[in-house]
């Protein structure tokens, strides 16, 4: 039985340390990366990495945590990636489209796999795309605004594509409000959907551009202690040679299963659930029960060693012991797990490669689950 096969290529298209600082300090606040790459003072942030973007009135925060593999937007055109944390304030939020209409834009509750890529424009302006998939929504209850609702996140295996174009405002010293355009990077894009209230209308209906954008105020702020972003921010713990921690990969896998899923279609999916004596250690080994797609335990399954790779979003998975599936399993994580003691909504999730071997060079798609609940 192949279960959720297709999820396996939905990623293939694709707080703080630092005080508010001083006035006078704010020119080598992400002045210059690793390798002796120099760049101008700019309003806009130089990254994203450690910030909280809040739409107003509040209805969804974002926050984003950078690839350890990804170096800041330095310069205007440059892309900074990474995963985000997505919170849904309000789910329901009517605004009046481009084109004049008003329309029910309805947020997820939770964003099983998301990331972000951050490009600036120039000085001032940047634009900002979501790559989702796997989205859940609530349906909407109560009063409807509009006859119209518009959904950005896809809730299936195809991955949506939403842009933020954002224009950045200062008192000189810290970002102001930021004015945000938001809508689909394609005007018809099948992960796309706009539903009428009696009943789906398809996307042939939507002509322009304007009739699924809309305007909107945000704001941003340092993550971890609310405090206001400096002009020219940037957080530099990637722009050097110096090897960092991913804040993408998880510390442990104790108690959590990892679900495989082969691009071979020769190869049968399965899980691997962790348990360790030692997850605080940086070489994790435990115990571990292999299980087929058919859900049925490996007799005698063995063991696994887990190993986080620095300056990497990627970790080292070993299952041995005769588990029936014993490799080494490079994990590339793309999206994580929200952060600890807030509403779970979602997963951490990536790619692998199996290094060494008969198997050597086979690649897949892999999620984590543990017996944690969803919240809605």
């Amino acid at each position: 039985m192949k279960i959720l096969s297709s999820i396996k290529s939905i990623f293939k298209l694709a707080l703080v340390t630092t005080a508010v600082l001083a006035t006078s300090s704010l020119t080598n606040c992400g002045g210059a990366a690793g390798g002796g790459e120099k760049s101008n003072t700019t309003v806009r942030p130089k990254s994203l990495n450690r910030l909280l973007l809040t739409l107003d009135p509040s209805t969804i925060a974002m926050e984003f945590v950078r690839s350890a593999t990804s170096q800041s937007a330095l310069k205007n055109g440059q892309r900074e990636e990474g995963a985000v944390r997505f919170t849904s304030l309000s789910t329901v939020d009517l605004r009046q489209m481009l084109d004049n209409s008003a329309v029910d834009v309805i947020w997820p509750s939770t964003t099983e796999r998301i990331t972000y890529r951050y490009t600036p424009i120039n000085d001032a302006a940047g634009e900002l795309q979501l790559i989702v998939a796997r989205a859940g929504y609530v349906p909407p209850t109560g009063t409807v605004n509009s006859i119209y609702r518009l959904f950005y996140f896809s809730t299936t295996d195809d991955v949506s594509h939403t842009n933020f174009t954002m224009n950045f405002s200062s008192d000189g010293n810290a970002l102001q409000t930021v004015n945000i355009r938001v809508g689909p990077r394609d005007l018809n894009a099948p992960q796309q959907w706009l539903h009428e209230t009696s009943g789906a209308i398809t996307n042939t209906t939507i002509t322009d551009i304007q009739q699924v954008s809309f305007l909107v105020d945000g704001t941003m702020t340092i993550a971890e202690t609310g405090e206001p972003v400096p002009v020219n921010y940037n957080s530099n713990e990637s722009d050097s040679e110096t090897p960092v921690d991913s804040r993408i990969s998880p510390l442990t896998l104790n108690k959590k299963s990892v679900f495989f899923f082969p691009d071979n279609p020769s190869l049968a999916e399965f899980s691997a659930a962790c348990v360790t004596d030692n997850p605080e250690d940086n070489d994790e080994t435990g115990t571990v029960i292999v299980t087929d797609d058919q859900g049925t335990a490996i007799i005698g399954s063995g063991f696994y060693d887990y190993e986080r790779i620095l300056s990497s979003d990627s970790t080292n998975f070993v299952l041995r012991g005769g588990t029936g599936e014993d490799n080494k399993y490079k994990l590339n994580f793309r999206s994580l797990e929200s952060a600890p003691g807030a509403p779970l909504t979602q997963r951490a999730s990536g790619f692998y490669q199996i290094i060494g071997g008969s198997s050597n060079g086979e690649t897949g798609f892999f999620y984590l689950r543990d017996s944690s609940t969803i919240a809605q």
